[in-house]
């Protein structure tokens, strides 16, 4: 099993890899259209809807500033560690934009908003995992301030998580008007299997699981047997996010001219990866806590 400080190096990788891809999307024709609809959807943010392409170009900036501080191996880790800083800021960034319009996460929202909303929402794993990782780029590793934050970021890792996992199997087996997650589920393949008959059963099935595992993963603060089930739980949740996303037939959309943007799949399957890190981050602390 990987110690923390390679789960750090593992999570400093998914980083630097994902958000170079999310940089190339924006760079991509089809970015202004996607961020102009984007942008609309928003009571503050749709009266700059006309400045989508520049948007979408420094969002790419940004981006590509964190998979280069982070990916490039000669960096140092003073560098790292501000790449960390622009990971957090960005989360912050896309909760502060998610809280701002209550429409990406209501029930009553149509398939677009709802997607919006489940894909900003996964961001709040990243301030956590962040500082987590980051804790691994100081020289001194066992000063009391160094100790104390890494205590913060993993509290910050768990209640992310069960804040994700929580809100989407409520989705699940809470009825809405759009039925977006139904709509996906039965796009995939194991919806397409499952027929119409049994489709919408193993979708709240699926969602209750997501609601035990966030209760589950609790287990931090008072149980490791919970803990453990949680993280079994989790890796489920993880395996069946990325079969449901690549099999359902939006993993992709079309954009401008010949160009392909990612879906509202896709990109929920990439940053689900963020969600993996931190569960492996928990993992391998709670591995060495047990030595």
């Amino acid at each position: 099993m990987l110690t923390p400080a390679q789960a750090a190096g593992v999570t400093r990788g998914v980083l630097a890899v994902s958000f170079a891809i999310l940089a190339v999307f924006n760079i991509l024709p089809g970015a202004e259209a996607s961020w102009s609809a984007w942008l609309s959807d928003h009571p503050v943010l749709g009266d700059i809807s006309n400045q989508a392409l520049g948007l979408a170009l420094a969002a790419a900036v940004y981006q590509l500033a964190i998979a280069g501080l982070l990916g490039i191996p000669m960096l140092g880790a003073r560098l790292r560690r501000v790449g960390y800083g622009l990971v957090g800021g960005y989360a912050i960034g896309n909760l502060l934009i998610l809280v701002s319009n209550s429409n990406w996460l209501s029930p009553m929202a149509d398939n677009q908003a709802f997607a919006d909303g489940h894909i900003l929402l996964i961001a709040s794993v990243l301030p956590g995992l962040a500082l987590w990782a980051a804790g691994f780029e100081h020289d001194r590793m066992f000063t009391a301030r160094r100790q104390a934050d890494q205590s913060l970021a993993r509290h910050l890792i768990v209640t992310g998580l069960i804040l994700v996992l929580m809100y989407i199997g409520l989705t699940k087996i809470w009825p809405t008007p759009a039925d977006y997650t139904g709509q996906r589920f039965a796009a995939s393949l194991i919806g397409r299997v499952s027929g119409e008959v049994w489709g919408p059963w193993i979708l709240k099935v699926l969602g209750v699981i997501q609601i035990v595992t966030a209760l589950a993963l609790s287990g931090f603060w008072y149980s490791r047997r919970f803990l453990r089930a949680g993280l079994i739980l989790g890796a489920f949740w993880i395996v069946w996010a990325w079969v449901n996303a690549t099999t359902s037939g939006h993993f992709f959309q079309p954009g401008a001219g010949s160009t392909w943007q990612l879906g509202d799949m896709g990109e929920w399957a990439l940053k689900t990866s963020w969600a993996a890190a931190a569960l492996l981050a928990i993992l391998s602390e709670r591995r060495r806590r047990r030595r």
